[in-house]
């Protein structure tokens, strides 16, 4: 099968896609584009600027050739914030609706630069982006300022779906992750095993790393580390109680106190005199005297001397 190129296809000079100016029956002219030549019948298929299809005569046609000669055109950029420079053009920023954004040029090694772009919200620094250059973009300098808004918008617009929140909200996740938990099975075992980290980060002292997650499929992984070796050396071996393990903390320097200094040292706040009030309660209510004894001993060790009796004075 032969095929028609365009000089082919047309004796009359007409073709396809010709910008032409249709004179109509009622004498007015008007624009349109050739869609289709039928060569045989000496017509054409035009479509008319308003859409409408017409079959008219080739004679009645004249091409378009009008074009409008445009100026040279050279790229200014556009400028949509005002972007202030220091004197040297080193140190950029700008303010607008969106909020402060300040950044820098620097020179790259070799033939490069780099434009580093930075926002400012309620007191931190967020980093925006970093426009690359293989020739100084200083030389067109109103070109540089619209790149500079153009990255704005993009980082605001697009990164942060035009929303500060949505920064907050990464901010928060990071700084404070969640967790979710549904079911009783998975905080329970998450306790059991926190509990076995505990008595063996105070039995034995060391470094003791619990990593667990929450039930949905998003949740962060959460880490815990126990590092209770002061208070293993202080306990000796021994495992104390949830319930008076809190009060123990202070046992961790005993190894390194006389028994002058613990008996002089003096309660440090609500915290210890709380502890000491509740340890004495303790002493009075309970009739076994092996129980009587270990209370007598935590309280000498927190600097309290006279048992129960001394809690009337």
């Amino acid at each position: 099968m032969k095929t028609l190129t365009k000089s082919t296809q047309s004796k009359s000079g007409f073709y396809p896609d010709d910008r032409v100016n249709a004179t109509l029956m009622s004498g007015k002219v008007k624009a349109g584009k050739i869609i289709r030549v039928i060569n045989h019948e000496d017509k054409a298929i035009v479509q008319l600027e308003d859409g409408k299809k017409i079959r008219i005569k080739l004679g009645c046609l004249e091409l378009n050739n009008e074009f409008e000669e445009l100026d040279e055109f050279e790229s200014e950029g556009f400028t949509q914030y005002d972007v202030q420079w220091d004197a040297k053009t080193i140190n950029f920023k700008l303010k607008n609706d969106i909020g402060i954004f300040y950044g820098w040029w620097r020179k790259v090694s070799g033939e490069a630069y780099a434009i580093d772009l930075y926002c400012q919200f309620k007191g931190k620094t967020y980093n925006c982006d970093v426009l690359w250059y293989v020739e100084d973009p200083r030389k067109n300098i109103d070109s540089l300022n619209a790149d500079i808004c153009a990255a704005t918008n993009k980082w605001f617009y697009y990164k942060c779906r035009g929303n500060y929140e949505t920064i907050e909200s990464l901010e928060l996740k990071a700084t404070k992750p969640i967790i979710h938990i549904e079911s009783i099975k998975v905080i329970d075992q998450i306790l059991l095993d926190l509990k076995d980290h505990r008595d063996s980060a105070i039995g034995s002292g060391g470094l003791y790393t619990y990593a667990f997650t929450g039930e949905e499929k998003d949740d962060p992984s959460m880490r815990i580390e126990l590092n209770l070796s002061s208070q293993a050396r202080g306990l000796k071996g021994r495992v104390p109680s949830l319930y008076t393990g809190a009060i123990l903390d202070r046992t961790a320097d005993l190894e390194k106190t006389s028994k002058k200094e613990m008996k002089n040292r003096q309660p440090e706040g609500n915290l210890h005199s709380g502890s000491i009030d509740s340890l004495l309660q303790k002493l009075k209510e309970t009739k076994d005297k092996n129980q009587q004894r270990k209370l007598r001993a935590i309280l000498r060790r927190m600097g309290h001397s006279g048992g129960a009796r001394a809690s009337k004075k």
